[in-house]
C-alpha cells in the first residue's frame, strides 16, 4: 500500500535527520535531486524518489518485504504466534524470510480458507502441525554409519525385512527343494 504525502514528507525530515543533515544542507540536496526546495512544492513521484534515495544512503530502514503481521482475535494470538515463530524459524533454515503468504497458502490448501487470521482454532492447529512437521523433516539427522536404525541392529546388520515377519512362501528357498512356477516350493522331486 502506497504511503500518504505526509508520510512521505515525515520521512524524508526523518531520514536526513539520521544522516544528520541540518535544515539548509537538507534543502539543497532536495534542491538538486529534485528541482524544488521545499518538500510541500514537490509531487509525490518527488517525494517517494527522496525517499527511495535516504534508503540507499542509509538514513531510513529498507522496507520490509516479508508482508505486515495479522492482528487476530485474543482467543487465537498464541496460535498465530506460534506460527510465526516457525515461519521464523523456517526463514532461518532456508536463509531468507518466509513472507505471511506461505502461512496463507498453507490455509487455502489444508482449510480452504483465504486467510490464516480467518482461520477458526482447530484449523490454526492444522497449519501448526503441518509447520512442525516441515521442520521435523528438514532437521532431522540421518543415523550415522553403523548406528542403531532400529529393530536393535546397525546399518550394516540390517536385515531386508524386520524380524517376526515371514517372507511369503516363493521367496524361500533351501537346497534340496525345487520351485515350481505356481506352486512353491516341493519336496522330494526331481
Amino acid at each position: 500500500m502506497p504511503l500518504s504525502r505526509n508520510q512521505l514528507i515525515g520521512l524524508v525530515h526523518q531520514g536526513a535527520t539520521a544522516l544528520g543533515m541540518d535544515d539548509d544542507t537538507r534543502r539543497a540536496w532536495q534542491q538538486r535531486l529534485t528541482g524544488k526546495a521545499s518538500c510541500s512544492a514537490m509531487e509525490w513521484r518527488q517525494l517517494e524518489r527522496l525517499v527511495a534515495e535516504l534508503r540507499h544512503l542509509g538514513g531510513l530502514k529498507p522496507q520490509r518485504q516479508i508482508g505486515k503481521r495479522p492482528n487476530p482475535a485474543q482467543a487465537k494470538a498464541k496460535q498465530i504466534s506460534k506460527i510465526e515463530a516457525l515461519l521464523a524459524d523456517k526463514g532461518q533454515r532456508q536463509g531468507q524470510p518466509v513472507p505471511w503468504a506461505y502461512a496463507d497458502a498453507l490455509a487455502q490448501r489444508l482449510c480452504k480458507v483465504d486467510k490464516v487470521t480467518w482461520c477458526t482454532g482447530p484449523q490454526l492447529r492444522k497449519i501448526i502441525a503441518a509447520l512442525e512437521y516441515d521442520k521435523r523433516r528438514q532437521t532431522a539427522p540421518l543415523p550415522p554409519r553403523g548406528g542403531v536404525v532400529g529393530w536393535g541392529v546397525t546399518n550394516d546388520q540390517a536385515p531386508l525385512h524386520p524380524p517376526g515377519r515371514r517372507l511369503p512362501a516363493a521367496l524361500h528357498h533351501r537346497p534340496g527343494r525345487q520351485m515350481e512356477p505356481g506352486r512353491g516350493p516341493q519336496m522330494g522331486r526331481g
